[in-house]
């Protein structure tokens, strides 16, 4: 995403994100990495 599409979103800009593709072993790392960050922050 751009810094625009996330200005207008709210977001802030320290927010993080990951990038997934099905097909790829490190895609479901990339979900068991989103998941640990977010049971983290809760």
């Amino acid at each position: 995403m751009t810094d625009a599409y996330i200005i207008d979103a709210g977001w802030d800009q320290k927010a993080n994100a990951v990038t997934l593709d099905r097909f790829s072993g490190p895609g479901i790392t990339a979900v068991n990495l989103a998941a640990a960050i977010i049971i983290e922050r809760v």
